[in-house]
């Protein structure tokens, strides 16, 4: 399990986090929500290690990280991009071998030799969620990484997330304002409050993802979700 334990972080004379405790069951999907500026993406970059608290513990491992944006090289092909991270880590042949297996699951091996420039925003997302999972990392992070394409691409990147992690279970925390996604994705939504960030409710979602486009249930969840972020 991973933790965040009594984190505080200033910026200037701003507090966006105080005194803040979390913990992260392992393998399993926690997603975040909140207003703009709460902290989530704070809490996400203490947890991959990219800004350190002013104050508190922090239990993280070794981390890979989805963004809102691509972040694919331009001057690299997609299999050079998803490869890149990989060959500090693992030997050239298994480089090799885990872009190839990795670009199959997101049904991008057509596009292995294309360059960014040349993909639409759906497909650099996938080559993008190709190299998160394909980085040997036990905590995935991910910022919104669905939040810029339009309804129908989401929902099959958000499917083919969920199929891959369900193959390869690994830690997640991520971070949405999409109740439906949240709900979709998550095994807990955590719901924070106005900075300096609070869990205001968490939910533990134990209904079948197969069944939670469209579930009764999922749409009562979203709706209490709603409500309880326009108190």
């Amino acid at each position: 399990m991973y933790k965040l334990e009594h984190i505080s972080k200033r910026y200037g004379s701003l507090t966006v986090l105080d005194d803040f405790t979390l913990s992260i069951p392992k393998d399993r999907i926690t997603v975040l929500i909140g207003p703009s500026g709460c902290g989530k993406t704070t809490l996400l970059n203490i947890l991959a290690g990219l800004i350190q608290p002013d104050q508190g513990l922090v239990t993280r491992d070794r981390v890979s990280y989805l963004f809102q944006e691509p972040r694919l090289l331009p001057w690299l092909n997609v299999r050079d991009n998803v490869g890149l991270p990989l060959r500090d880590v693992l030997e050239k042949e298994r480089v090799e071998e885990e872009v190839r297996r990795y670009l199959s699951k997101v049904g991008m091996e057509d596009y292995a030799d294309f360059y960014p420039g040349q993909l639409s925003g759906g497909l650099k997302q996938r080559a993008a969620m190709a190299r998160a999972f394909a980085f040997p990392a036990p905590l995935l992070l991910m910022d919104e990484p669905f939040k810029s394409l339009d309804l129908k691409i989401r929902y099959r990147l958000m499917e083919d997330f969920v199929r891959i992690w369900i193959s390869e279970p690994r830690t997640v925390v991520a971070v949405t304002h999409d109740l439906h996604e949240a709900v979709y994705l998550g095994d807990r939504v955590i719901l924070l409050d106005e900075k300096p960030a609070r869990i205001k409710r968490c939910y533990t979602i134990d209904i079948p993802r197969e069944g939670r486009h469209g579930s009764e249930a999922v749409q009562r969840l979203e709706r209490e979700l709603l409500e309880l972020m326009l108190i």
